[in-house]
């Protein structure tokens, strides 16, 4: 992320956490770290089911396995550049997840290719 304020670059990562708490307290903890303050929602979120602590000026979002489920399913990722895929605790979800992002990431070099 420091890399990409240098040089103007918009980032958008996604960090999936196999537990609700997970995704909160790592969102809280590199919220205070990167800006002195406990200000989860601006810079730094977390999305669970039912709880959405982002902004538009999120730039990265900590969230359980089952809402990155949910995101690639849809498409959702305009403007995502990185996801990371902490630790996944069944063999389904992990195989699902893994089939998901690789078919996304495909589809769109395949788009880009044959423009």
């Amino acid at each position: 992320m420091n890399d990409a304020y240098e040089n103007s670059k918009e980032v958008k990562i996604l960090v999936s956490q196999p537990r609700r708490l997970a995704a909160i307290a790592l969102a809280q903890r590199v919220s205070a770290e990167r800006s002195g303050q406990h200000t989860v929602g601006d810079e730094v979120g977390f999305s669970i089911r039912m709880n959405n602590q982002t902004s538009k000026n999120t730039r990265l979002t900590f969230m359980t396995t089952g809402i990155l489920l949910k995101i690639l399913e849809a498409s959702a990722l305009d403007g995502v550049t990185h996801i990371v895929i902490d630790e996944v605790l069944t063999l389904y979800y992990q195989k699902l997840l893994l089939g998901l992002v690789q078919f996304r990431y495909m589809s769109a070099l395949a788009k880009a290719i044959s423009c």
